[in-house]
């Protein structure tokens, strides 16, 4: 069984709350299987 970690993207900034700030659109801001 092979396992990869893709990158999750949005097309819109996000802002987080437990960073204190925004995630600008197209930054990596999690991992899936």
């Amino acid at each position: 069984m092979d396992q990869q970690l893709i990158p999750m993207t949005h097309d819109k900034d996000l802002h987080s709350t437990t960073l204190g700030k925004t995630i600008p659109a197209g930054d990596r801001n999690g991992m899936y299987r």
